[in-house]
């Protein structure tokens, strides 16, 4: 499987690259701030892992600001703009609802995605997530 690359702008004008795999209930991944979609796509253990959470679903990651892909030159890293980000990924896939995953350092991104819109996130997954 190869996963379809695209773009989409963020509410302040970010331009994102997300990356899509497979059919079914959508899943979001907010990559980690060092993960990029060209090299974890380029990896055989991360494509393993991917095309493993894609297995009948629709399966989003997508490079976070300033990082992989999307535009690097960026001033605001703020929580506010990372949930921006992800509103903006899954308004441009018309996503109404889906699950959420955020590990490491994109937990808390995840964490105030789902809080502040409950109604968008089925589930949310946390994996290795800190304080």
């Amino acid at each position: 499987m190869e996963p379809q690359i695209r773009f989409c702008t963020s509410a302040d004008g970010t331009r994102l690259a997300y990356g899509t795999l497979g059919q079914g209930p959508p899943l979001v991944s907010v990559n980690g701030f060092g993960g990029s979609l060209e090299r974890d796509w380029g990896t055989a253990e991360s494509r393993a892992f991917f095309e493993r959470l894609a297995e009948g679903r629709f399966f989003v990651s997508f490079d976070r600001r300033g990082v992989g892909a999307s535009q690097r030159e960026v001033d605001d890293f703020s929580l506010d703009a990372h949930i921006a980000d992800v509103a903006a990924v899954a308004d441009r896939l018309q996503l109404e609802q889906f699950d959420l995953l955020g590990g490491d350092d994109s937990a808390p991104v995840g964490i105030a995605y789902a809080a502040r819109h409950p109604e968008r996130v089925s589930r949310l997954v946390l994996w290795a997530p800190y304080a």
